[in-house]
């Protein structure tokens, strides 16, 4: 190569974050909008992804009206998709047996399976099949040691005239752990 050639710079290293479904209401919440985006266009500057799976669709548009699901609709075609295949279907099946395993040094469960909803299993899955992280309002659904969070985000905003605070967490799939738990499954 001669000196007038340069070489191309690197890509850039792109990470996915699907969101959870909370993270879709709360972007359109009057309330918490503002600091939501901020904090969207904060992981953009970043290089991360934002993407959510085809199940949030079902989780979202459920119950909503038709002027709900016009505005939900609205929101949800900014984010690129990751559609629910059968490989997904059984990662989340097979996710849900090692949930419903999982024990406590005592031999209690550790693990609530029952109260964790089957669009969250299929988030979950998805983060593992794609090596994305997942950004929740509710890390009970996506429950340590199998996701553990790598950030955290406080969202302030005004409720009637009172403060609040919700907290936000970026999640990664333990992949050490998973494949010893799957591995070692009966």
């Amino acid at each position: 190569m001669n000196e007038s050639q340069s070489s191309p710079s690197p890509t850039p290293i792109i990470q996915p974050i699907i969101l959870d479904t909370n993270i879709i209401q709360y972007s359109a919440n009057k309330a918490m909008k503002i600091e939501i985006l901020e904090y969207f266009m904060d992981l953009w500057q970043r290089k991360f992804i934002l993407k959510i799976s085809d199940i949030t669709m079902f989780e979202i548009f459920s119950g909503s009206t038709v002027k709900q699901e016009e505005e939900i609709f609205k929101t949800l075609q900014l984010f690129p998709k990751y559609q629910v295949t059968n490989i997904v279907l059984l990662v989340a099946a097979r996710i849900s047996t090692l949930y419903g395993i999982e024990k406590l040094p005592n031999g209690e469960k550790k693990i609530a399976n029952e109260n964790i909803s089957v669009p969250d299993k299929i988030i979950a899955a998805t983060a593992i099949i794609t090596n994305s992280l997942v950004m929740t309002a509710d890390i009970n659904h996506f429950p340590p040691p199998f996701l553990i969070g790598v950030e955290n985000k406080l969202i302030f905003y005004q409720k009637k005239r009172k403060q609040c605070l919700e907290h936000i967490m970026l999640l990664q799939p333990n992949y050490p752990f998973i494949l010893q738990r799957f591995n070692n499954r009966p």
